[in-house]
């Protein structure tokens, strides 16, 4: 579960939400590596190697795209993260609260 409050202020600031974490291209999505517990993609459920697939419909084609794809969460009360985890695709479903 993510309060919209602070979904509302990670995407004030798009850089703070990917923070540290490097993607890199990989076969169909995107890679991500220096996701740090209790960061904002952690809280959408991403884990170290994670392939990002796509964030609610939205293929994740590079971060710019992902960001994009979230920035249309503000007044949704969930969001759903497709991804591949050790070679298994895993759609993780985040609750937004008030």
């Amino acid at each position: 579960m993510v309060h919209r409050s602070e979904l509302a202020a990670w995407l004030a600031k798009p850089t703070a939400l990917l923070g540290r974490v490097r993607v890199r291209p990989a076969e169909g999505g995107l890679r991500v590596q220096g996701v740090r517990e209790g960061s904002p993609l952690a809280a959408l459920g991403l884990h170290e190697g994670d392939v990002l697939k796509s964030v609610n419909g939205v293929e994740a084609r590079g971060p710019a795209s992902s960001v994009g794809a979230l920035m249309g969460l503000v007044r949704s009360d969930h969001v759903d993260v497709v991804i591949d985890r050790a070679g298994a695709p895993t759609t993780v479903r985040v609750e937004i609260r008030d």
